[in-house]
């Protein structure tokens, strides 16, 4: 009688900005409006990749919230680069190198692909994320990668889920990449900062994709070469993250402001800007929704309405 359409929800990277992810999806559970299938890039997958496994939003949350106030992150590397990125007005590059040389870090990176080992990232992994395989959770999920080696995108859908997210997560330059078979694996949002079309090749016939990575806007001119390089790269990642957001049916962007991916003091604020992003975006949705879930959402209102209870 109605069409069978899957409501995907595509989860785009942008470290500490990704957990407005969880606004997200406490607004979408609130409203009834379900999904069949998750793709997650990233803090994306992190995010993703709990709510995939089962655990509650609410109990995410409260995860969340305990894990930033924990000795488990006062004593990470993250915590460290988190404190630099707020210290007075230097510009990021200093403020980074000058953090990385107290750590020991900065050593590291001149001999290392990476600054920070990536088991040092595994605890806040392990601490959302079960350890289990993707190819059993209760909800069809995807995790995005990129392979170095080739240059091309991975996309997990079988495998141990920690390990995929470890992936995904490597940031490029901080955190050194996975070595996994013939592949060197990176950061998924060089290729698919908001993971569209790995939800389309799940099987999603409508995707709400979330993005919370910084625009890149108008640059305020020409300061060094390396200035001139990192804005050339900025340009050609924006282009293509605007070439696969025009795949999503929906599109919800936090304002989440120019917050760096370090700043995980603010959790709690980009959690509310998820939420009211969402609520903002919620008639448009309802109407995008493929047939069976508008009723199924209008059956669910109407019942409120009469004075039903959930």
């Amino acid at each position: 009688m109605f069409d069978k359409g899957r409501v995907g929800l595509a989860l785009g990277g942008g470290g500490a900005r990704g957990f407005a992810h969880l606004g997200v999806i406490k607004v979408l559970e609130k409203n009834k409006i379900e999904f069949d299938i998750v793709a997650g890039t990233s803090m994306g997958a992190i995010i993703g990749a709990a709510y995939a496994a089962g655990v509650g939003v609410e109990e995410l949350e409260k995860k969340t919230k305990e894990f930033f106030s924990s000795d488990l992150f006062a004593d990470s590397p993250l915590m460290a680069i988190s404190r630099a990125s707020q210290k007075g007005e230097q510009r990021w590059l200093k403020r980074m190198k000058n953090i990385l040389r107290e750590k020991l870090f900065f050593a590291r990176a001149l001999f290392h692909p990476g600054a920070i080992p990536s088991a040092e990232l595994l605890p806040l992994v392990s601490y959302f994320v079960p350890d289990v395989l993707i190819e059993n959770l209760p909800r069809v999920f995807r995790v995005i990668a990129t392979d170095l080696v080739s240059g091309e995108r991975v996309v997990f859908s079988r495998g141990s889920l920690r390990q995929a997210v470890l992936a995904s997560c490597a940031v490029p330059g901080a955190i050194e990449p996975i070595k996994r078979g013939k592949m060197l694996l990176s950061d998924g949002g060089i290729v698919s900062i908001v993971p569209v079309d790995a939800a389309r090749e799940a099987g999603a016939d409508f995707v709400i994709a979330v993005s919370v990575d910084m625009e890149i806007g108008h640059w305020q001119g020409v300061t060094s070469s390396l200035g001139v390089f990192m804005r050339a790269g900025d340009i050609a990642a924006e282009n293509l993250k605007r070439q696969e957001l025009k795949r999503a049916n929906i599109l919800i962007r936090p304002n989440v402001g120019n917050s760096h991916w370090t700043d995980f003091l603010r959790v709690s604020d980009f959690i509310i800007a998820g939420e009211e992003a969402t609520t903002q975006a919620l008639a448009l949705i309802e109407k995008g929704l493929p047939q069976q879930n508008r009723l199924r959402n209008w059956l669910y209102n109407r019942a409120r309405q009469l004075g039903f209870k959930d």
